[in-house]
């Protein structure tokens, strides 16, 4: 996989990952900047974590 198909692939991944932290809930929970820190928390934790999940084969 090239660069760019890679960067690409992370970009819809985050832009994923943003939405589903754009509920109700979250909106009306945070202030804007508070938002905006959640947010990035969340989408790293995803990243990271979300991921990694996949790669590992099933635990018996």
């Amino acid at each position: 996989m090239d660069k760019k198909s890679q960067d690409a692939g992370i970009e819809l991944l985050i832009e994923k990952y943003r939405a589903a932290f754009r509920i109700p809930e979250n909106l009306n929970h945070y202030s804007e900047a508070d938002y905006k820190i959640a947010e990035r928390k969340f989408v790293k934790y995803l990243l990271i974590y979300q991921t990694h999940e996949k790669r590992q084969p099933a635990r018996r």
